[in-house]
């Protein structure tokens, strides 16, 4: 989703920033009799804020994509895209130490977010605490390494009508569709500590040259799913650790960022089950070219069966056009990109894919 640069605004003030995406990808599953998909999706983030007054902040983010998986095999094109909420809430405090009420994404993994191949962020995704509703609190401070902050989140997943969405139905969340953290009441707690030297934290990955993360998660169990039940399975809490870091030097005229991200949860997503998961993300960027390579292992640590093991490789190469003309804050890239994984059944899935982005951000009332 777009990011709201943190204007200096004389309240009242508002903004905005909207991000445009045009994909076409290529599926191939290999050793299957499948002939391949073709699949072509736009994708569109749209942030606002408005500021009443100082220390406050409202904020509101819709995404509009694809939000219903294709048949194996199935060409989707311009299909089953659908309008939803991500965010509403407001935010009471500063840029650096402030408080967020309402429904937002909780800050935990740090890949998914730095990150930015096609498919780079597939795996880390499975963590990702989005669509919370409940709050977070953060305390930015000066330290050894020079920026941080401590964000210590509170939440339940959301299950009001805000989990549906317009246009196609993606279906509301609710309490029988099980899970960690699905539950009533505030059912997980997330804390993170995270730094950055030469750069605000959430530029770190681009803009500075090193950067750490270390977190906490703890989400109650979500009741049985009738499959669960079927087997006899229950329904465990989830805990998870979580250590990141970042770092970037100079090599002539370009830049060469490197994260490593690594993460071990109990009853992942409260199943019998653990899991490891290991990331490693590079960037090379050279005037206006970027190569970005990834890759990702996750492994499930069974309870009386044999390890799972899934991989996943991207390596995507983006053209950035630069900032347009206009009064707006505006970007265009193109990107192309293959990615390559493997499940735990040892099937091999192959994506060819092409985005063209655009990127358009502003102000009123700003200083």
């Amino acid at each position: 989703m777009p990011v709201l640069a943190d204007e200096d605004c004389a309240a009242p003030c508002a903004g905005y920033a909207v991000s445009l995406e045009l994909a076409s990808e290529r599926t191939k599953l290999s050793g299957s009799g499948e002939g391949g998909s073709i699949n072509v999706f736009p994708t569109i983030d749209t942030a606002l804020f408005y500021q009443p007054a100082d220390h406050l902040r409202l904020n509101l983010s819709v995404a509009t994509e694809t939000v219903t998986d294709a048949e194996g095999g199935t060409n989707q094109i311009f299909a089953d895209v659908g309008s939803y909420v991500e965010n509403i809430s407001a935010r009471i405090g500063d840029d650096d130490t402030y408080l967020r009420l309402g429904k937002f994404e909780a800050s935990f993994g740090l890949a998914t977010v730095a990150l930015e191949g096609l498919h780079a962020t597939d795996l880390v995704g499975d963590y990702d605490l989005d669509e919370r509703l409940g709050a977070e609190a953060v305390i930015g401070f000066d330290g050894w390494l020079g920026s941080n902050r401590l964000v210590a989140s509170a939440f339940t997943i959301d299950r009001s009508v805000l989990s549906g969405s317009l246009f196609t139905s993606r279906g509301r969340t609710r309490l029988d569709d099980g899970g960690a953290g699905n539950r009533k009441g505030v059912a997980s707690l997330a804390i993170i500590l995270d730094g950055c030297r030469e750069a605000e934290i959430t530029d770190c990955y681009a803009e500075g040259d090193f950067g750490y993360r270390i977190g906490f998660l703890h989400q109650r169990s979500g009741q049985a799913t009738q499959e669960q039940a079927d087997e006899g399975i229950r329904p465990r809490n989830e805990t998870g650790v979580l250590a990141a870091a970042t770092m970037a030097t100079e090599i002539d005229d370009a830049t060469l960022r490197l994260l490593g991200e690594l993460t071990y949860f109990k009853h992942f997503d409260g199943e019998p089950d653990d899991a490891l998961m290991a990331t490693f993300g590079a960037e090379f960027e050279s005037g206006p070219f970027t190569l970005m390579a990834s890759y990702s292992l996750q492994k499930f640590l069974a309870h009386g069966a044999p390890d799972a093991t899934v991989h996943l490789a991207d390596i995507t190469l983006r053209y950035d056009f630069g900032e347009g003309e206009t009064g707006l804050t505006e970007s265009t890239a193109l990107s192309a990109g293959y990615s390559v994984s493997k499940d735990a059944e040892g099937e091999t899935r192959h994506i060819i894919g092409v985005t063209l982005s655009v990127e358009l951000e502003g102000a009123t009332g700003a200083q």
